[in-house]
């Protein structure tokens, strides 16, 4: 067996998750959380903006959120494959959502911060 496939076996052990990246609805439209970077979905990312988003981005595992997450498409120019299986959440100004039944926080401190309603 060769490792890809071992560490792919060991990985799927685990609990389901999904690698997300923030974004913040901004006045002017979608920005990096906490910055006033600016993020265009319909436009194609260069490889700096990958990064930059990658920067802004966390697995989520909790169970019933995954699936949330995983049903929400992800934007048509995110065809690399650094990207592929990533989904975005947009905040509002005070960092945070409602997805389902989930309010996700996003802290400066404690980080993300998931709530039932």
């Amino acid at each position: 067996m060769d490792d890809d496939n071992a560490i792919a076996k060991v990985t799927r052990l685990g609990q389901e998750s999904v690698t997300t990246i923030f974004l913040q609805q901004a006045t002017g439209g979608l920005v990096l959380p906490n910055t006033q970077e600016r993020i265009n979905l319909q436009q194609l990312p260069d490889l700096k903006m990958i990064r930059r988003l990658l920067e802004h981005s966390t697995r989520i595992s909790k169970m019933g959120l995954v699936e949330e997450l995983r049903r929400q498409e992800r934007p048509r120019k995110w065809n690399s494959v650094l990207l592929r299986h990533y989904r975005y959440v947009v905040l509002d100004e005070s960092c945070t959502t409602q997805i389902g039944k989930w309010t996700i926080y996003l802290d400066t401190l404690r980080g993300v911060v998931i709530t039932t309603d």
